[in-house]
């Protein structure tokens, strides 16, 4: 019995640094979450995406209010984004009910491997001026101040259906490829990217959790202990978001994902 509460308090802490870091970065934490359970947990590769999934979509109701709050979403970008991420996470969820646990914890991994280089890569392209079909012109007014950039709908729409597969798939929320096509592709803000990149998650992980409760791919006490740090987690991290600048965080992150990607692929 002292072992069983023991281990739900050590997931509890773990999760409080996934949910901080995960909110500082705009993405949704699976990432950490799923090699986590599948390593110390045991769980297999599919129940541990879908409790991802689950823990992010609850998770992220709570990182929503604070970035309403600070008036940092374009709801425009949201919009877009759901629109072809929400078809892509209702396929995403039926492949991963097809495909072997083993296939899906290598494609997890190689998925770390490409979105610790996409990152990195994503930063170098700011110089790269791609004129979108159709460009919107946006103005926000927000706590962290007034941001005005031209959004290129058509690659947000095409990079949302990546995310949204990626996040049925593998039990993220879809942010680690949202956030570097909005910021360094589409030259939208930082701080607007990752707010709006939460909100889009709410939506991608709202569907794969529905999906995944129905094959019953979901393990509710884990999804209970991890949420238990995931919560106040994602409270801090939007609390300091404001404050710290991305760009080492972002490196850091990069480095860690990709090392641990590769030891997924080559396990």
């Amino acid at each position: 019995m002292l072992d069983v509460l023991l281990n739900f308090l050590l997931v509890a802490l773990a999760s409080l640094f996934i949910g901080t870091l995960s909110s500082l970065l705009g993405v949704g934490g699976g990432f950490l979450m799923v090699p986590m359970m599948i390593y110390f947990l045991n769980l297999s590769p599919k129940v541990a995406t879908g409790t991802s999934l689950f823990v992010i979509f609850l998770s992220s109701i709570f990182t929503n209010f604070a970035y309403i709050k600070q008036n940092r979403i374009d709801f425009l970008i949201v919009a877009i984004c759901s629109i072809f991420s929400i078809p892509a996470s209702i396929y995403g969820s039926y492949l991963v009910f097809i495909l072997s646990s083993v296939i899906v914890r290598k494609a997890f991994g190689a998925y770390l491997i490409f979105i610790s280089i996409f990152m990195n890569l994503s930063n170098k392209l700011v110089k790269f001026r791609y004129k979108d079909p159709i460009e919107i012109r946006r103005n926000i007014n927000s706590e962290v101040g007034t941001f005005s950039y031209t959004l290129k709908t058509v690659l947000i729409a095409i990079g949302s259906i990546f995310a949204g597969l990626a996040s049925a798939l593998f039990g993220v929320g879809g942010g680690t490829i949202i956030v570097p096509i909005l910021s360094s592709l589409s030259y939208v803000p930082i701080h607007i990217a990752t707010a709006s990149s939460a909100s889009v998650i709410f939506f991608t992980s709202l569907t794969g959790s529905i999906m995944r409760l129905h094959f019953n791919q979901i393990d509710l006490p884990t999804a209970l202990s991890l949420l238990l740090g995931m919560l106040p987690g994602t409270q801090i991290g939007a609390k300091f978001s404001k404050k710290i600048s991305s760009r080492s965080l972002s490196i850091i992150f990069s480095i860690f994902v990709f090392i641990l990607g590769t030891y997924m692929v080559i396990t």
